[in-house]
């Protein structure tokens, strides 16, 4: 019973999006969210997001979670490819990221 309380108290990941993309949005960002379908492939990040001519990938967990073997698989080949990619549980994890540059 303690472990379900604990984490009802953990923000939902749907949540933590939102509020990321918001205020991506309010900074100039131009994040989309990326929706699983079957035209979709599947592991990508939950986020892509461009600025200035630069962009990054979010992957967005609650705390305490980590990426699925897939997602791990897709974020490698994501950054063999060059891109960044970066796995948050927080907009205060990402604020960090942006502000150390590391968004190219």
């Amino acid at each position: 019973m303690r472990g379900q309380l604990v984490k009802d108290m953990v923000p939902r990941e749907t949540s933590i999006v939102k509020s990321i993309m918001k205020w991506l949005k309010a900074e100039g960002y131009y994040p989309l969210k990326m929706h699983g379908s079957r035209y979709m492939l599947r592991g990508l990040p939950d986020i892509h997001c461009c600025a200035a001519g630069r962009c990054m990938w979010l992957e967005v967990k609650r705390p305490g979670e980590v990426p699925t073997r897939l997602q791990l698989i897709i974020h490698e080949r994501l950054r063999a490819a060059g891109c960044n990619v970066h796995v948050v549980r927080s907009l205060e994890e990402v604020k960090r990221v942006l502000k150390g540059g590391d968004h190219g």
